[in-house]
């Protein structure tokens, strides 16, 4: 198995070092070079940008020690003066002095920047501790103006009693090593937001003190070295191998002492690099596997002094006084991972594997599943054959050892689930079915069983997850059969409802007598527009026989929907209801409101429907309900409820009205009158009265009143006499108003009372002469008051109603009536009378006229309307025209005048119009005679032409050769 590389590669830089390269320094990528004069300041993102900075002009005093925070912009140094010295590479174009820091800089041992993670641009946090074992926290601001001061803050915050060793803050935790045997360490909780924050920290917060070392030697602490990488690692080496740490590999490896072949090279600090800690050692680099201890070493130039580390981008670098090598480190996991399979480690195992390691990312998860199977944990175990589903174990091995133990139903469940998420991935179809179904019938198994109780919850959830997810790509017949097999009822209602396929689930409903969610499902299909409504045709009739009134409640809620297709389950259920009370009728309540709320009354057959129902009910509140209808449309077949009224019902009434409807008034009359329905007849009379008016109002023609024709006319009205028996419409009413004259005559006659009569009075015959009521007979004042009924609408006349009476009653009865019907002929005799004088006079007048048009020599000629000229067929009477009487032809003037002007040989015209256009002709009269003198669409000339060929046969005889046959 090959093991990492490890190699060095020379930097390349801009300038000479000259052999004065003193110190280095890395953070996230910006590299300071300090020599003797200057510090070089390299982007390493951007190198070819470099800054140099000299050092502050303090006397002799060269470079110290130096101190990078792990941004890579700040920067602080100590002069060997002691002196301490700040610098913002990206603000900053010179070093500016940290006064406060002037009492202890010769006394600092170490310096750390804290947080770690602090914007370019803000301020920064520092702790040093001095020989004495004092720690100082400090705060440098970013500065703002070159000229102001940086360094606000610097408070003694702890003092050691024993000699402090080192410190280092990874992860919030500050550690302090002190003595040869403890560690202090104050964790915070996150870091600090500034000054203020810190300081109370430390004041109120107490160490937590542990001894990491158990030895008494006293030489334990005179070789130590600290190395922190400030984001998870720390080793602090304090001599004879030993070593405090708290990086996870190591702690992992149990190691407790570095190995002898480590510690034969180990001269200075500790790197760290995530999988390996190292050490420089002369002409020599020794590497150390932190998981298996295993050492390699790197032959390196003898003269390169040290190494530092870039601990954010994970970079390493070697120098010497004139050169800088990057170690670099390649495939350092490669043999990492097998350290962690080895341990069981295997999650870490798996994040050192290359993306190409497929076969050693198999063997790792194979193992692992098999290790989280064996476990008591059940979470554990169906983790691990999920796990085991996607390495290349074989699938019938796995599914023989689950298959072996009922126990083991749910893991047999999980590990078909992540088979069939990867066929899916594949989009095998055929294996999808398979393992879709043979899941499903597995879930459902455990679902039915009874040792499966306590799972059953689980596995519940399970398949209504795996439905939800999967429904698109399951096979719906074959899910429907396993579901009916196990009759799991719910979960193919649950089902149906992902791939919405509401027929099922409203079918098994009614099945089940579930009217209530049957109807809530229909609705379902009537909102989905892309769902056929046939299902909402085909359920209303055993919906509406079982659960009326909602089912009706829920069809007049849909809008667009055929109210035709719910005809026949509304005749269904009408058939079978018992109830003969329109109120508990929901399918003619369905039919009304449809009909008189919604509208609906293009519909014929709906219409036809309901009358029919309404009509087999025959009640009054039906009846009523008929009336409104016959008033709201016409659009029924009115023969057949005709038929179905006298036939089937006997509800005479009811036939009286569809035969008015018919026009059929007579028939009307007749039926009302044959059974006794006075009132209705009447109501007949009134309603061909409305036809009349209606029939007249449609024609435009007069109105019949008294036997005279009148017209409505922008003047006024007009009346015009007319012989009443040469209109038809006149005579029906004649006759229609007889019948029923007849019919009260001879009712009276025999003795009936009408209610119609009760409230007749004999004050119009009071009036005229005689108040002598009480000398009237029984008979004949009903007689009186059956002729006073009849005279008083002014249609009839007595004499037409004396025929009527029998020979048994005397006229003398009837004398003041016969008086006022000759005065009402004397009236309308006079009026006859005036009409024919002022007739006869109007017609000598005209005659009059007509002699006078005939003598005299003008000649009248009409001009219809928008006639136009023959010539520019534009408007005739825009200009001057002249009109030819004869043959009526119209021209305008100046047409004429062009027409000729444009002819040949007409010379006289021409002479005399240049006469007329010059002033020279005095009379024009000469001018107008010769415009009149023949019309010229229809002179002599043009008809002469009529026989002339359309075309000349010697001009054009190759056209007329083409037309032969």
């Amino acid at each position: 198995m090959p093991g990492p590389l490890f190699e060095i590669d020379q930097v390349q830089l801009q300038f000479p070092l000259g052999n004065d390269l003193q110190k280095l320094l890395v953070a996230s990528n910006h590299m300071y070079l300090f020599v003797s004069r200057y510090v070089y300041h390299i982007d390493l993102l951007n190198p070819s940008e470099v800054l140099r900075f000299s050092y502050p002009d303090s006397g002799n005093a060269t470079l110290d020690q130096a101190w990078v925070h792990s941004n890579g912009v700040h920067l602080l140094i100590r002069l060997t003066d002691g002196t301490i010295h700040f610098l913002h590479a990206k603000l900053l174009t010179s070093f500016k002095p940290l006064a406060k820091l002037k009492q202890i800089g010769s006394s600092i041992q170490d310096i750390i920047f804290f947080p770690e993670e602090v914007p370019q641009e803000g301020g920064i946090l520092f702790l040093t501790y001095t020989s004495t074992n004092d720690i100082y926290l400090g705060e440098i601001k970013t500065p703002t103006d070159s000229k102001l001061r940086v360094d606000k803050h610097l408070k003694l915050i702890l003092n050691e009693s024993e000699s402090i060793n080192g410190m280092a803050y990874v992860k919030n935790i500050l550690y302090i090593f002190s003595g040869n045997t403890s560690v202090s360490t104050w964790k915070f909780n996150g870091a600090p937001e500034g000054y203020s924050e810190a300081v109370s920290f430390f004041k109120s917060s107490t160490p937590h003190s542990h001894k990491y070392n158990n030895s008494s030697s006293s030489n334990i602490g005179s070789k130590s070295y600290l190395t922190s990488n400030n984001t998870n690692s720390l080793i602090y080496y304090y001599g004879e191998g030993q070593f405090y740490t708290i990086d996870s590999e190591l702690m992992l490896s149990g190691i407790r002492k570095l190995p002898s072949l480590f510690l034969d090279h180990l001269l200075g600090p500790i790197g760290i690099t995530p999988h390996h800690v190292f050490t420089k050692s002369r002409g020599q680099i020794t590497f150390m596997n932190k998981l298996s201890s295993h050492t390699t070493s790197l032959n390196i130039p003898t003269n390169l002094a040290s190494f530092v580390c870039d601990t954010k981008e994970n970079t390493f670098w070697l120098y010497s006084s004139n050169d800088i090598y990057e170690l670099v480190i390649v495939n350092e996991e490669t043999s990492v991972w097998y350290d962690y399979y080895k341990m069981g480690k295997y999650d870490e195992s798996l994040k050192c594997l290359q993306p190409t390691m497929t076969y050693e990312s198999d063997m790792v998860l194979i193992k692992k599943s098999y290790e989280l199977l064996t476990s008591d944990d059940a979470n554990a175990a169906l983790k691990g054959v999920s796990l085991l589903a996607e390495t290349s174990e074989p699938f019938e091995k796995v599914l023989l050892m689950l298959m072996k133990n009922e126990s083991t139903l749910l893991l047999l469940i999980e590990y078909i689930k992540a088979k069939f998420y990867q066929t899916k991935k594949e989009n095998s179809k055929i294996r999808k079915v398979i393992l879709s179904s043979w899941l499903i019938r597995l879930i459902l198994t455990g679902l039915y069983q009874k040792n499966q109780n306590s799972h059953h919850e689980i596995l519940n959830s399970q398949l209504t997850e795996f439905l939800k997810k999967n429904y698109k790509v399951l096979d719906t017949p074959i899910v429907y059969q396993i579901m009916k097999d196990f009759s799991a009822h719910d979960k193919l209602v649950e089902y149906a409802e992902f791939i919405q396929d509401y027929e099922t689930i409203v079918n098994y409903y009614i099945e089940r007598e579930d009217w209530k969610n049957a109807l809530k499902y229909i609705v379902h299909v009537y909102n989905e527009e892309s769902l056929s409504n046939e299902i909402i045709y085909s359920t209303a009739t055993i919906l509406l026989l079982n659960f009326p009134k909602k089912t009706v409640e829920t069809w007049l809620k849909f809008k667009n929907i055929q109210y035709e297709r719910f005809l026949a389950a509304i005749l269904v259920y009408n058939r079978q209801l018992k109830s003969k009370k329109l109120e508990e009728n929901y399918g003619c309540y369905f039919l009304q409101r449809i009909i008189l709320e919604k509208g609906i009354t293009n519909s014929r057959i709906v219409n036809n429907y309901y009358l029919l129902l309404l009509i087999t009910i025959n009640s009054p509140a039906s009846n009523k309900q008929i009336v409104q209808i016959l008033n709201k449309t016409l659009n029924f077949d009115k023969n057949y409820l005709l038929r179905l009224s006298l036939n089937q019902t006997h509800n005479y009434e009811l036939a009286v009205q569809f035969c008015i409807h018919l026009a059929l008034f007579e028939q009307a009359l007749q039926l009302a009158l044959s059974r006794d329905l006075v009132e209705l007849g009447e109501f007949v009379l009134i309603q061909y009265d409305e036809y009349l008016k209606r029939e007249n109002m449609n024609s435009g023609d007069g109105t019949l009143r008294n036997g005279a024709l009148f017209l409505d006319t922008e003047e006024g009205v007009i009346n015009f006499s007319a012989i009443k028996l040469h209109d038809k419409n006149y005579s029906t009413k004649e006759k229609l108003k007889l019948m029923f004259a007849k019919y009260l005559i001879d009712g009276v006659i025999a003795g009936q009372k009408f209610s119609i009569l009760q409230e007749e009075s004999f004050e119009y015959f009071s009036q005229n002469g005689s108040n002598d009521d009480h000398h009237i007979n029984g008979e004949t004042a009903e007689l009186n008051k059956a002729l006073h009924y009849l005279l008083k609408g002014g249609f009839l006349m007595l004499k037409d109603l004396l025929p009527l009476f029998p020979e048994s009653i005397n006229i003398s009865e009837f004398k003041q009536e016969i008086i006022t019907s000759l005065n009402t002929y004397n009236s309308n005799i006079n009026q006859l009378s005036n009409e024919m004088n002022e007739s006869l006079s109007i017609y000598k007048k005209l005659k009059e006229q007509q002699v006078e048009n005939t003598s005299s020599t003008e000649v009248l000629t009409l001009i219809e309307p928008g006639e136009s000229c023959r010539l520019c067929h534009k408007l005739l009477v825009d200009r001057n025209f002249i009109v030819f009487p004869n043959c009526l032809h119209n021209f305008h003037k100046d047409c004429l005048i062009k027409f000729y002007l444009k002819l040949k040989n007409n010379y006289k015209f021409r002479k005399l119009y240049d006469a007329f256009k010059s002033g020279k002709m005095v009379d024009k009269h000469e001018l107008d005679a010769l415009l009149l003198t023949s019309c010229p669409l229809c002179n002599e000339q043009n008809i002469s032409t009529v026989d002339l060929a359309l075309v000349d046969p010697i001009a054009h005889k190759l056209l007329m050769s083409e037309w032969e046959l």
